[in-house]
């Protein structure tokens, strides 16, 4: 029994995929329950960009930041506050403002009846996170003054700051 165990673990361990997100592009946004239906989708999509650093298995973050957009562009329940200071945080790394807009969704999803200050500070919360680990993000000015308002309990005082 022991020896037909080691091979039956090697042929499953063969056969086992890595996680793929391709299958992403195929989802059709058109009905409103289409958007209902794939709210656990989006969730994963944002969650697979905050688990893994910018420039890694691109491929895989290229279909989650596709499907993220759209979902953010036709959503008939969620809707987007996008101002000036995100340029600022987004300068130089291009890849957070598809992160923020994944984390706005996420937000909302789970927390459908709160402000968009709420959802901002939640954003500002989860990128820190992000930030503070590398990542491969380009720690700019901005963002090095996000990692401190994070170490230093601020980031409500920092996203006030940002926006004057």
């Amino acid at each position: 029994m022991r020896y037909l165990i080691f091979p039956l673990f090697l042929i499953f361990s063969l056969c086992a995929v890595g996680q793929d997100y391709a299958y992403l592009e195929d989802i059709r946004l058109r009905k409103k329950t289409d958007f209902v239906d794939n709210e656990i989708t989006v969730i994963k999509a944002v969650d697979y960009l905050m688990a893994n650093p910018l420039g890694v298995e691109k491929y895989n973050r290229k279909a989650c930041t596709r499907f993220i957009i759209k979902y953010a562009q036709k959503s008939p329940f969620i809707t987007l506050s996008i101002d000036g200071s995100l340029l600022k945080v987004c300068e130089g790394n291009s890849d957070i403002l598809q992160m923020y807009m994944g984390l706005w969704l996420k937000s909302a999803i789970n927390n459908e009846s709160k402000s968009d200050s709420f959802h901002e500070l939640f954003i500002y919360s989860e990128l820190y996170d992000y930030c503070n680990e590398g990542n491969g993000v380009v720690q700019t000015e901005i963002i090095k003054s996000l990692i401190q308002a994070g170490k230093d309990d601020e980031i409500s005082s920092w996203i006030e700051d940002i926006k004057k």
